[in-house]
């Protein structure tokens, strides 16, 4: 995920942190006296502190897709500063200077505009820009495949043989056939959602899917969900486009929070195309029934993974995982 607001501000803390952290550990003796007698110990724990801080910003802010989950640790981490700046103003200190009074004040400020402004990047992260709903949020997962699309395509718009390519164990039940399917999948946790096909493009390579949020047992915290696939040939290649548009619960908080979700299911569905490819290229190079199509059915229930198609090794979709 990419968003120029949020890495801009990422790169801005860390210098700040930065240059804060060398001012207090190679001149922790005069900070000490102009702000008042402040040991010194202190302010060199602290100015350490704001340089693996700094370092910590830099390496998330150079990385290619940022890590909502690891900027939300920053914005917390800011606003924790601030707060405990408060704290230290209020409490009854007479050796803090007015000198000292006021660069806590200046510093919790600028760390205060920084917090905003990442916050802002995060919501920048997912607005959404597809348009293709009215829904707040979006992202996609592309891909290009080294497969035939038309091979891809016949994959995918089979709805029920999602469980065979998604990366962790998944039962699938298929009622009806195109733009009257609904299919239902439960993973290995009892997270159970429902998928209605609501667009159906057979010569573009394209389904929407309308997801069921009003189901009492819907695992996710959005409240309204769409979905869809995009398959193009490039060559003999193929792109595959996933991507969702979501309206998350809880309001202006909820979309701050949409990027975490936005994490999980990038992963989840980058480790479902790379399982698709390795399928796609198994039934192009295998034209026998076991590779062929499964025709459009009324209703079918798909086991968990057949263990007919290689599978990616599944990762844990918990949203703070490290890389």
């Amino acid at each position: 995920m990419r968003s120029p607001l949020l890495r801009r501000a990422l790169i801005g803390n860390a210098l700040f942190s930065l240059l804060s952290g060398l001012v207090l550990v190679g001149f922790s003796g005069s900070v000490s006296r102009w702000m008042g007698a402040v040991a010194p110990g202190l302010l060199q724990v602290t100015g350490a502190g704001l340089l693996g801080f700094a370092a910590f910003l830099l390496w998330e802010a150079r990385r290619p897709s940022l890590r909502p989950d690891r900027a939300w640790i920053a914005t917390l981490a800011d606003f924790g500063w601030v707060i405990g700046s408060a704290v230290v103003l209020l409490l009854p200190l007479p050796a803090l200077s007015a000198a000292g009074r006021w660069a806590i004040v200046l510093v919790a400020a600028v760390v205060l505009l920084f917090a905003v402004l990442q916050l802002a990047g995060l919501r920048d992260l997912t607005r959404n820009r597809r348009g293709t709903t009215a829904a707040r949020s979006a992202f996609e997962v592309q891909r290009q495949v080294a497969a035939p699309a038309d091979v891809v395509w016949r994959l995918v718009r089979d709805l029920g043989r999602i469980g065979e390519v998604y990366p962790e164990p998944l039962d699938v039940e298929v009622q009806g056939t195109r733009l009257d399917a609904r299919r239902t999948c439960e993973n290995r946790r009892g997270e159970r959602w429902s998928e209605d096909v609501v667009a159906w493009d057979e010569e573009a390579r394209a389904f929407t899917l309308r997801f069921d949020t009003d189901a009492p047992d819907f695992p996710f915290p959005v409240r309204e969900m769409y979905g869809g696939w995009q398959i193009d040939a490039v060559g003999d290649a193929a792109s595959v486009v996933v991507w969702y548009e979501y309206t998350m619960r809880g309001g202006l908080l909820g979309e701050f929070l949409a990027p975490l979700l936005a994490r999980r299911t990038e992963r989840l569905m980058t480790a479902t195309i790379t399982n698709l490819e390795a399928a796609a290229r198994q039934m192009a190079e295998d034209p026998s029934p076991a590779g062929a199509e499964t025709p459009d059915r009324p209703s079918e229930t798909r086991p968990k993974n057949r263990g007919d198609v290689p599978a990616a090794p599944a990762e844990d979709s918990t949203m703070s995982d490290a890389d």
